[in-house]
């Protein structure tokens, strides 16, 4: 029988620690840091600013600058949904990719829990990485290019590792 906290299910407590809460709070001061950052510089930036880079790091797509305060908005709102998931949603009600039994439980609702919180840490880094991009290529075209291809990089790895190990992991929930 499933408990009415969500935070309690199956008998398994899935309330955040310490380190979680300080996961998902690393995620919400990156978002609010990005802000914070495109209104400080947001009256030396040029009106129509580059948004978007082809694989060779060359801008390919303009829009003016305010559209800039659309990075960390849109990834602001990713981030409160994984919240609101990380917190309200039953561990049992999630889609988890292994079989859950009296022997797994415990730890495949921890972690999948966990998987969240990580993943909203990621998307404030990513939103501070994409967010400094944007500005120092509208600054510096030339540097900023430079890094395009890092920061992508290193966007892809901040987003997809964290679900790749979950998914190793969480696959030795079997054998454990």
């Amino acid at each position: 029988m499933e408990s009415a906290d969500p935070l309690k299910t199956e008998g398994v407590d899935v309330r955040p620690t310490l380190g979680d809460r300080v996961l998902s709070g690393l995620g919400l001061l990156g978002i609010v840091v990005s802000l914070v950052w495109v209104a400080s510089v947001y009256t030396e930036l040029p009106e129509r600013v580059a948004m978007h880079f082809n694989l060779r790091g060359e801008a390919d797509d303009y829009s003016g600058k305010a559209a800039l305060y659309g990075v960390p908005t849109m990834l602001g709102f990713v981030w409160f949904m994984l919240f609101m998931l990380s917190e309200h949603m039953p561990a049992a009600q999630m889609n988890l990719p292994v079989d859950i039994d009296d022997t797994n439980r415990d730890r495949a609702y921890v972690m999948s829990k966990r998987l969240l919180r990580v993943v909203q840490s990621a998307i404030g880094l990513t939103t501070v990485l994409l967010t400094g991009h944007l500005i120092r290529y509208n600054l510096d075209p030339v540097a900023g290019q430079a890094q395009s291809r890092w920061v992508m990089i290193l966007v892809l790895v901040l987003v997809v590792a964290p679900v790749l190990v979950y998914f190793v992991r969480i696959r030795k929930t079997r054998k454990a």
